[in-house]
């Protein structure tokens, strides 16, 4: 930077304040389900360019000619086969002299793109509210077939705030379950403790509650040693209080 004289650090640093080109990334995700070619594509990022970064509405094709490979036919044909689609409009605004003034409306463009990802949105969110359902459904019948009855309201809703509030996967709160049926406490208050307990200790996997398990030490006595195994069904007992 020493090196430059003033001239080249007054134009580099112009450089550097050059307005840049914001252009929206759904034109290049839905160009084509617009039918829209690569030629007809760049005619539209220069009509962007030459309204936000330059402030005129409607560029001359000759001004468009210098900055393309295309002759000015090319260019003609193009924008009139992106007003043909529907995609740009000629808008013109009376003025104080005779002959008025034109711009280039890129607004069909824009209320097209928001169609597209508007229409996408609302397949997201359909197929995760399916997602969402499938697994719901696969932990109700997990529940109902271990209690033996339906769900309550309200039990149902607990699985879903623990699902949706709380971030538990169908695969923990199943987990959560089991081990409730082990230890022959099969209620929601016991299976919400040991879900609690999880959370505590940032469980997210089946893989974190083993390793969990297996470091967890209580302290006994030396008498403790004597005792006999405990039974399957105490073997969480002192881990997961209720």
């Amino acid at each position: 930077m020493s090196n430059l004289d003033s001239y080249s650090l007054l134009k580099l640093k112009e450089l550097f304040f050059e307005k840049p080109l914001v252009l929206s990334q759904l034109i290049i995700k839905f160009y084509t389900r617009l039918d829209i070619n690569e030629v007809e594509l760049a005619v539209i990022i220069h009509l962007i360019r030459f309204k936000n970064c330059l402030g005129e509405d409607y560029p001359s094709i000759e001004d468009l000619q210098k900055l393309m490979t295309l002759n000015s036919e090319q260019i003609k044909a193009t924008i009139a086969g992106l007003i043909e689609k529907g995609l740009i409009n000629v808008e013109h605004h009376q003025c104080t002299n005779k002959n008025g003034k034109s711009s280039y409306s890129l607004n069909p463009l824009w209320e097209r793109l928001f169609s597209l990802w508007e229409n996408e949105m609302s397949k997201k969110e359909s197929n995760q509210f399916k997602d969402t359902s499938s697994k719901l459904k696969k932990i109700y019948t997990t529940f109902e077939k271990e209690f033996g009855r339906l769900l309550s309201p309200i039990e149902s809703a607990k699985i879903v705030h623990w699902c949706d509030n709380d971030g538990f996967s169908s695969e923990l709160i199943v987990e959560a379950l089991e081990r409730a049926v082990l230890q022959g406490a099969l209620s929601f208050k016991y299976i919400d403790s040991i879900l609690n307990t999880w959370a505590r200790n940032n469980i997210k996997s089946v893989e974190d509650i083993l390793k969990y398990e297996q470091n967890y030490k209580r302290p006994r006595k030396q008498k403790d040693t004597l005792q006999k195994p405990s039974k399957e069904k105490d073997k969480f007992s002192e881990l997961y209080l209720t």
